[in-house]
């Protein structure tokens, strides 16, 4: 929050934003800082279905708040609601998602207990060194998300950003299905790391990348064969 308003203050000034629309982007701003706030802050319960390999429930979480989301995005549109109301919808939104995570977590596993302290130093570096790891791949995952954007806007310009974002939208839609399976082996190679069971990850890790080779080969194939057709219903024949 207060690196929001540092910026909200501050460095915002320095984008090419109308001095009129200025207050706009300011609230906007507040919002998402404390959309990530609260994230952070309620991770622990949002966070540890997947570490009880519960991925049932949290999908089941997580196809509900986007369902509904893009339900009230498309409210808000129709009705002429503009940024900050849309803001506010994914600030309510991950509220809804943290709460009802809360007390699903709570039923699914009674004897859960937080507590904001940890029982011993090794503990903690224990968990320290996981979260090194953990935090290295997802600024990874953050840097290949957006390198696309990235590489357009500085070779090419925004307008570019904006023609090839139509082809990023199916891209990402692949990125995020491999990635949703390999989400439920990262609490197994961690459980089998703490155990010692290195030649179990081994395995985990060829098969794993035997079954991504025939699904990325399918899905390569259908985007060539079928991206004409796809985007012409899509978007029409001024976009082909």
């Amino acid at each position: 929050m207060i690196l929001a308003a540092a910026i909200a203050f501050g460095a915002l000034r320095l984008f090419e934003i109308p001095e009129s629309l200025l207050p706009e982007a300011q609230i906007v701003l507040f919002i998402i800082a404390l959309n990530t706030a609260l994230n952070f802050l309620m991770l622990p319960y949002s966070g540890t279905l997947g570490a009880f390999h519960r991925y049932d429930l949290a999908n089941y979480i997580a196809i509900a708040e986007d369902l509904l989301r893009s339900v009230a995005i498309l409210l808000v549109l129709s009705s002429g609601g503009g940024i900050t109301l849309l803001a506010a919808v994914y600030l309510v939104f991950t509220i809804l998602r943290v709460v009802v995570s809360a007390l699903i977590l709570k039923r699914a596993v009674p004897a859960l207990r937080f507590q904001p302290h940890t029982k011993s130093a090794e503990t903690f570096r224990s968990l320290f060194n996981y979260s090194r790891l953990v935090f290295f791949v997802s600024v990874v995952w953050l840097f290949i998300a957006n390198i696309d954007n990235l590489i357009l806007g500085y070779f090419l310009d925004l307008t570019s950003v904006a023609l090839y974002a139509a082809a990023l939208i199916p891209l990402v839609a692949f990125r995020n299905l491999i990635n949703g399976i390999a989400v439920p082996l990262r609490p197994t190679v961690s459980h089998l790391e703490a155990l010692g069971r290195t030649d179990q990850i081994g395995i985990l890790y060829l098969r794993g990348l035997k079954y991504l080779y025939f699904l990325t080969f399918y899905i390569a194939g259908a985007a060539i064969i079928l991206a004409q057709p796809f985007f012409q219903l899509w978007l029409g024949n001024s976009f082909l």
